[in-house]
């Protein structure tokens, strides 16, 4: 596909229901247009369009989304005069991309002129959960225990828990079967609140509350959650696994994911779940090849 302009705003349903996405503005014909949006999701308001749109040959205007996950047929009328809240913006040079590649060529584009983003909802390009956790520069006294200290600490004398504490035990607390007291979590809860407000930093080694967001602990307790889950699920307690199957699937983990799956396993009711002694080997071996241990 060839674009040379941006519209913004542009309202439509999507599967989740009701959207509002900025979209390429293609200047082709009906039946490009029916080929071209086969392969995105296209709602039912935009089809009827387009069958409209054959059946006239004209007064309509094909959209591909930013993203390249959604496609619409509007009136040209609303691109000629863009609605309140729409605007249409020129790009310097034709963008082009093969349509299974839209985001990842429009990501290209954006390194090279930002300031194109500046009028784009860029929600589907940024990470919700930006990897945070190296083992390049921590104490050299570093081990998985650390991470246990800290959230042991921080039970007792929340005020003078580290940030990676508060964000270890929220993410621990949102997990079903922790045996975390509630009493607890809920005093961490009110801390990591106020510190967040404050914008401050207290003796952070991977999760600085200046920086770390609420929606980013939020999102790490979602994907722990759905971790444990699919660790549930894959390997059933009372069952016997090879180590070359338990070791591959702890090597496919981030260290982020990795990390988070140590801390929620070691404090579930069930804490010798299968995995578990094989992610803690592979957390500690990451660790001492970052600090040349190995």
């Amino acid at each position: 596909m060839t674009s040379y302009e941006i519209i913004t705003s542009i309202q439509h349903v999507t599967t989740r229901g009701l959207a509002v996405d900025d979209f390429f503005i293609l200047r082709i014909n009906h039946w490009e247009a029916a080929q071209l949006l086969g392969g995105l999701y296209v709602d039912e308001e935009s089809m009827m369009n387009l069958l409209e749109w054959a059946t006239t040959g004209v007064g309509y205007t094909a959209l591909v989304s930013i993203d390249g996950k959604y496609g619409a047929v509007v009136h040209t009328s609303d691109i000629d005069k863009p609605k309140t809240d729409s605007k249409v913006l020129k790009l310097h040079d034709e963008f082009r991309s093969p349509i299974t590649r839209v985001k990842t060529e429009f990501r290209k584009l954006l390194s090279i002129n930002p300031n194109i983003g500046k009028h784009l909802n860029l929600q589907a390009f940024q990470k919700a959960i930006p990897d945070r956790i190296s083992f390049l520069g921590v104490k050299d006294d570093f081990r998985p225990e650390t991470i246990e200290r800290e959230i042991d600490d921080a039970r007792f004398n929340v005020e003078s828990a580290t940030d990676d504490a508060l964000v270890w035990i929220t993410i621990i607390g949102a997990t079903a079967g922790h045996r975390l007291d509630i009493k607890s979590i809920e005093a961490v809860e009110r801390e990591l609140q106020m510190r967040l407000e404050k914008r401050s930093e207290f003796r952070s080694t991977f999760f600085p509350l200046d920086k770390v967001t609420q929606e980013e602990i939020a999102a790490r307790s979602r994907r722990a959650n759905r971790d444990l889950e699919n660790c549930r699920q894959k390997f059933p307690v009372g069952q016997d696994y090879r180590d070359e199957e338990l070791h591959r699937y702890a090597r496919s983990l981030s260290n982020d994911r990795l990390a988070a799956m140590c801390a929620v396993l070691n404090y579930q009711d069930n804490w010798g779940h299968p995995p578990y002694k094989h992610l803690l080997m592979q957390l500690d071996d990451r660790i001492s090849r970052a600090l040349g241990r190995k």
